[in-house]
């Protein structure tokens, strides 16, 4: 009995002294900054990163301290664990790496989140799922390229920006949360000289509460689309600085305090479309041109559009007729006209008058209710031509059977931007190649092949891919009458397929009612509606073939002899 009663004692202390120990367990802290060398090893050897293959890095606890990457191609997996600073240095610094992904981690109360430094570029690195929050700016970098930043949550910072790029190239931003940052959501900053952001994607961000949305310096080749940019508290929604070529389009743009779009200062040649630009303090405002802006809902703003200084610049406003201007809220016409001039009887969903921005700019075609953005991609139709045979739905074509692609997008949509398609088996994979003409299973071996294909319109719609199967056979036998007849008899034994081509007509891939081959000979007797087939002798070795054939339409004979030859 005494003792049950000591181990009962020793076993509570135990779990008592095991419990204390749990709860009583700190994130561990690091006194210095941590490293991920280049060979491989981290250092310090005691912070809380482990790895079992020197490429994917795990953090199993909290961090107190900036993390410094050195080595190219890992993965440094925070696991949902944070990195917390005090308020300078860098979070996670990627300067110089390349073929890094960091995903799934707490970064806040650094200067810097992540950021790529000034002097040691970096390239093709990913930032994945993590939380990069009240940091003085959330992610920079300089002189990068071929980055992706997608499902994040940039928020908080307190300095200036949640994403700032310097110099930067081929960056895609998709997909993040990016919400009430001091100043800029986000940020393609240039030199006003010589360098240019180009080539960049932001789509579908939510972009909500920060000083402004998106800003553009002396950036080109850049597409912005799908984006919500919300209640931007300082300026703007998008504002564009000495840009060219840069899309605006298919974007929810609300709220802001002063422009939901600004064209700054040389900009020109840019899209502004299919855009709900809503009650914002001005709807569109510009200084430069010529830029495009049609197909927009501009909406309840204060002032809709109006020209910031006195100056003749001048941009389109419409996309001609039928396809119109912009929705006006404002606009005041009526539609009971049509036509290019609008003197037509009958409306047409296209106001009579145009609406007036100032002197140069005017929406020739104002549309009377809100525009529809295109959100149907084209459909393709594959077409495969003669000669082929088919039966129970197996297509049977040989490699001078062309395949045309037809793609056609919906009526009033943008129009096919490219057609793509590709052909596969199990053992062969062909990459996607652009349809320009029509092509040919050449230079492939006999088989059952997969082609697929499809097209993309110009607002960047893809069509789901859709796929065909076909059997692509080749002729064991051609014979080809060497007196001046013109006729051609093509055999494939697997298949018992022939081809009969005379001057007046080519009958296409048939099987044969009867084919058999004995040896050297190939034996073929065939009657159909069309034609009758007879192989007299065919002698598959000295290349020797006569046959005659009639043809029960146009009740006439032909006639086929191959004389004797050596085949090679």
């Amino acid at each position: 009995m005494f003792r049950r009663t000591v181990s009962a004692i020793m076993l509570t202390l135990l779990l008592t002294s095991m419990l204390t120990l749990a709860f009583n367990i700190q994130p561990v802290k690091a006194s210095e900054t941590i490293y991920i060398r280049a060979d491989g090893s981290i250092d310090p050897v005691s912070a809380p990163i482990s790895t079992s293959d020197n490429t994917t890095y795990l953090l199993f606890a909290d961090i107190y301290a900036s993390i410094v990457i050195e080595r190219n191609s890992i993965v440094l997996d925070g696991a949902g664990h944070r990195i917390q600073g005090t308020g300078s240095g860098n979070g996670i610094d990627l300067t110089g790496t390349s073929n890094v992904t960091v995903q799934s981690i707490i970064i806040r109360d650094f200067g810097w989140g992540i950021a790529s430094n000034l002097g040691g570029s970096s390239s093709n690195n990913k930032i994945v799922d993590s939380q990069i929050v009240n940091n003085g700016d959330g992610i920079v970098l300089y002189t990068s390229r071929d980055y992706l930043i997608t499902r994040n949550i940039i928020a908080g910072s307190t300095f200036q920006d949640g994403i700032w790029l310097y110099d930067c190239s081929n960056i895609e931003i998709v997909g993040n949360e990016i919400d009430a940052n001091k100043r800029e959501g986000i940020v393609f900053a240039s030199s006003f000289t010589s360098y240019r952001a180009k080539d960049n994607l932001v789509t579908d961000n939510n972009i909500t509460g920060n000083g402004d949305g998106i800003v553009l310096y002396t950036s080109t080749d850049c597409l912005i689309t799908r984006n919500r940019i919300v209640g931007s508290v300082f300026q703007d929604g998008i504002w564009l600085y000495a840009c060219s070529n840069v899309e605006v389009v298919r974007n929810d743009i609300n709220t802001n305090k002063r422009g939901g779009v600004v064209l700054a200062t040389d900009s020109r040649n840019n899209i502004v479309s299919d855009n709900n630009i809503t009650e914002n303090g001005i709807g569109i405002l510009f200084d430069s041109g010529p830029n495009e802006i049609l197909h927009n809902n501009i909406i309840d703003n204060p002032i809709q559009a109006i020209k910031r200084y006195s100056t003749s610049y001048v941009n389109v406003w419409d996309d001609g007729y039928p396809s119109g201007g912009n929705y006006w809220s404002d606009y005041a016409g009526v539609d009971s006209k049509s036509g290019v001039s609008q003197d037509q009887l009958g409306s047409d969903g296209i106001g009579d008058t145009q609406y007036i921005i100032d002197a140069d700019n005017k929406d020739r075609y104002p549309l009377m209710t809100p525009w529809t953005p295109d959100d149907m991609p084209p459909v393709t139709l594959l077409v495969i031509e003669e000669p082929k045979f088919v039966v129970n739905d197996i297509i049977f074509l040989t490699s001078d059977t062309p395949v045309t692609l037809i793609p056609e997008d919906n009526p009033g949509g943008s129009g096919v931007a490219s057609t793509s398609y590709r052909i596969c088996n199990g053992t062969y994979h062909g990459g996607w190649l652009p349809y320009t003409t029509p092509f040919h299973l050449a230079s492939l071996a006999d088989g059952v092949y997969t082609i697929e294909f499809n097209s993309t319109d110009n607002l960047g719609n893809v069509e789901p891919s859709n796929s065909i199967q076909v059997t692509l056979f080749s002729w064991n036998h051609v014979f080809e009458d060497t007196y001046g007849r013109r006729t051609v008899l093509k055999i494939n034994t697997g298949h018992k397929f022939f081809q009969f081509i005379t001057p007046d007509k080519d009958y296409g891939i048939v099987k044969a009612a009867y084919m058999r081959q004995s040896g050297r000979a190939i034996i073929i007797n065939h009657c159909d509606s069309q034609l009758r087939l007879i192989t007299a002798a065919v002698d598959t070795k000295i290349d020797f073939c006569t046959a005659i054939a009639w043809d029960v339409q146009a009740r006439k004979f032909y006639y086929l002899l191959d004389k004797p030859g050596i085949e090679n």
